[in-house]
């Protein structure tokens, strides 16, 4: 641990970007106050449920805001994480997307908490994030939330490396109609409208999009996706507000290869659509209540098998049920607390995978939760933590955690923090039971996976010492953690066919990352992620999942007569995915984007060309997959 943690701090420190910043803490005067810096520290809410300054959360924490996510030019929400440290982004085809966080990812995203406005998007059967399916556009977003390790404490067992919580635009930010139109090559198609108005106390946002691209090269991997969402807020007085969200999404997306008798070419339609209501009601300042409820639904139908298989219709689908209260009151003026509770339905249907005597399975999930903020002194603040959650797959899991957060100067803070969290088996790890029929074998099957029905939990005790920072003026903040992370009962396959699902290996991961971000002028700012790390286990797949490196460069100007330009710079060290995934040699990557605004100010139009991967041709998640480069045109009008 030491060795590593030496060699990347002289990395870090050999950059010039770095030391200018800490030059500048070390010599300043005494501090201003925060109101008179244009950069400001954010103020999250992820960490513990309270709002907080970064300098007094007990995790780390990135934020990715809106000036991010249009200077990034993606066009899809999985791509804005390889801004994040330490984080890796893959497709395993051009409609299956993976995010992890130091490797250990295979192309089910599993061990990832991702929220929408509070609500959980993972699906049940397989623990997957199907970042194509969301009905949430980039343009809905606000900002995102990207907390860098384990959180079960504060959003359960599935928060097992991190949480990503996206936070949707609010209906009142942008009043009015607007139609945006993107367009380019491998078949990029992008089109959307949206309206957004209010009445009185009732404010609302709706719009509906499609988008559509044809995949890798070589691939048989395009798809097609119509989307839309509703987001209404109605204000009851000065003390309750009542939200309400909607949306849905329905594709058709291709997948599998020539010549494979299990993963064969076919079509999968897709269907997706969720509701949910927020009430929320405050006492006074530091004492509030919410109660939220939310449906999610999913439903898949394909084909699977060709050849030495007979083809067998797959179908599944997917719902959850979702109530939780939470109370956040201050009982004195140096204690804030958050708790409350959750009920959840998850319910399963698929026959093929799960087996035709039960082709419906359910796990009933109920979790209590708190955290306690205490300032024993002015600099100094305590978070203590902790969920209970108990569910049919595994029983009950305690995930608790203590962090202390030292303020060395008024804006330097020191965070020394502690966690355990667990991640509960999906349905497929626990309970699958895949059979497919042999052609022309009279009836007979052939048994692909098999669940033994008694996995545990994967567990995780993650250690961080963290450093957060920014100078008077706000023209630098520099974020840096090291942390070591001790995983067990890591869930993987055992033998050949039959395949089962076992708690195997165990794992340590460690390292050191941070983030600059740096504003020379409000004109020009710039946003250094790096992170290197290792992991030492038993299982040898484990340790090649974690590249040693990963950087990445963001750069964005605004170049005066309306013109705005932007840059972003990535680099991963080798690194092998899990699951499907193949070796992945080291790339660099990046992407350019040139925009102007015309119109009425305060009501403007935009046109940007962005052009994703100059650099070279490179594998991303299996040697099938070969990324070029890929340029579109994106014309935003406002009505």
């Amino acid at each position: 641990m030491i060795k590593i943690l030496v060699m990347v701090l002289s990395r870090l420190i050999a950059s010039s970007l770095l030391l200018m910043p800490i030059a500048g803490l070390a010599n300043s005067p005494a501090l201003p106050s925060e109101d008179s810096v244009y950069f400001e520290l954010p103020v999250v809410l992820s960490a513990t449920r309270l709002e907080q300054p970064m300098l007094d959360t007990p995790a780390s924490i990135t934020v990715i805001d809106r000036e991010m996510i249009v200077a990034s030019g993606a066009r899809e929400i999985y791509e804005l994480f390889r801004m994040v440290p330490g984080f890796q982004v893959g497709s395993d085809n051009g409609g299956v997307h993976t995010v992890t966080y130091h490797g250990l990812g295979d192309q089910f995203s599993r061990r990832m908490q991702v929220l929408v406005d509070g609500r959980s998007v993972y699906t049940p059967a397989v623990g997957l994030v199907e970042w194509s399916n969301f009905s949430v556009d980039l343009d809905d977003i606000e900002r995102i939330e990207v907390v860098r390790g384990p959180n079960a404490a504060s959003y359960g067992a599935n928060a097992f490396l991190g949480v990503i919580s996206i936070h949707t635009r609010h209906p009142t930010v942008e009043q009015g109609t607007q139609l945006k139109v993107i367009r380019g090559g491998n078949g990029i198609e992008h089109y959307r409208a949206r309206y957004a108005g209010s009445a009185g106390p009732l404010s609302f946002r709706a719009s509906i999009g499609h988008r559509a691209d044809d995949g890798f090269d070589r691939r048989h991997d395009s798809k097609r996706s119509t989307l839309g969402n509703l987001r209404a807020e109605w204000l009851i007085g000065s003390t309750d507000r009542l939200e309400f969200q909607a949306g849905f999404n329905d594709g058709r997306r291709q997948d599998g290869f020539i010549g494979d008798p299990l993963q064969n070419p076919r079509a999968k339609a897709d269907s997706t659509h969720f509701g949910m209501l927020r009430w929320q009601h405050v006492f006074q300042p530091e004492h509030e209540l919410s109660l939220q409820a939310y449906y999610n639904y999913f439903d898949r139908k394909e084909t699977y098998g060709s050849g030495f298989f007979i083809p067998t219709p797959s179908p599944v689908t997917q719902r959850r049920y979702d109530l939780e209260l939470e109370h956040r009151f201050s009982p004195h003026k140096h204690w804030r607390v958050v708790w409350g509770g959750s009920a959840r339905l998850d319910q399963v249907d698929a026959p093929l995978f799960l087996g035709v005597s039960r082709p419906r399975l359910q796990n009933h999930l109920y979790r209590l939760f708190s955290n306690v903020e205490w300032h024993l002194l002015p600099a100094l603040n305590f978070n203590a933590g902790v969920m209970m959650e108990n569910n049919d797959i595994t029983g009950t899991d305690w995930s608790p955690r203590l962090a202390l957060n030292y303020r060395i100067r008024p804006r330097v803070a020191i965070r020394a923090s502690i966690s355990k969290s667990v991640r509960t088996p999906s349905f497929f790890e626990n309970n699958v039971d895949w059979k497919m029929p042999i052609a022309g074998g009279g009836g007979a099957t052939a048994l692909i996976f098999l669940g033994s029905d008694t996995l545990q939990p994967e567990k995780i005790i993650a250690r961080e010492l963290g450093l957060i920072a920014s100078t008077a003026n706000g023209v630098f903040r520099l974020e840096l953690k090291a942390f070591r992370n001790s995983l067990s009962q890591v869930i993987s396959t055992s033998g050949g066919a039959p395949f089962t699902f076992i708690n195997k290996s165990s794992a340590t991961v460690e390292g050191l990352e941070g983030q600059l971000q740096w504003r020379p002028t409000p004109q020009t700012r710039f946003i250094l992620s790096q992170s290197n790390g290792r992991t030492t286990s038993d299982a040898a797949n484990l340790v090649a999942s974690t590249p040693s490196a990963t950087t990445h460069l963001l750069g964005i100007f605004d170049l005066g007569n309306r013109y705005d330009a932007s840059f972003s710079f990535t680099r991963v060290s080798q690194m092998e995915w899990l699951g499907e995934g193949n070796l992945v040699p080291s790339f660099r990557r990046v992407d350019l984007r040139l925009a102007r605004r015309f119109g009425a100010r305060g009501n403007e139009g935009q046109i940007a060309l962005i052009v994703q991967n100059l650099m070279e041709r490179h594998i991303d998640f299996r040697d099938q997959n070969r990324l070029g480069r890929t340029g579109f045109l994106q014309l935003e009008l406002p009505l």
